[in-house]
């Protein structure tokens, strides 16, 4: 997945220097800009990033290792933010978000689809586009 997201990231953020941490990565001692890693290279880290976005948390290896999860808490600065992801996040985690701010967004089945661009034609003959 790491290796996926970086040319996207480096896409989308052009200019911006991007440095990937997984198990035998030779960047593994560089600084970016945006750093996206795998959250067991996150234990290296102490109050480093300003933001930190952990995908799939109901997922191995992050779910139900406090470890990890301890390591992962401590990876952003004191003025930071996390932002946990998750399609169907832990009892714990959904009974703690009055506590936090919590949101949900619908999934690709759940949205509706565009609707297609019409462009009304009036009587005289003229449209909208032409007006």
């Amino acid at each position: 997945m790491v290796l996926e997201l970086k040319p996207r990231i480096e896409q989308a953020f052009a200019g911006v220097k991007v440095v990937t941490l997984y198990g035998g990565d030779e960047q593994r001692w560089e600084r970016g800009d945006i750093t996206i890693a795998t959250t067991h290279q996150l234990m290296r880290f102490r109050e480093a990033f300003d933001l930190v976005i952990v995908d799939e948390i109901d997922a191995f290896p992050y779910h139900n290792n406090p470890p990890l999860q301890y390591a992962v808490s401590q990876t952003c600065t004191t003025q930071g933010a996390y932002i946990l992801l998750s399609a169907t996040p832990p009892e714990k985690l959904q009974a703690g978000s009055q506590e936090r701010t919590a949101g949900s967004c619908p999934s690709a089945g759940e949205i509706p689809p565009t609707p297609a661009a019409r462009t009304p034609v009036y009587q005289n003959g003229a449209s909208a586009a032409n007006i």
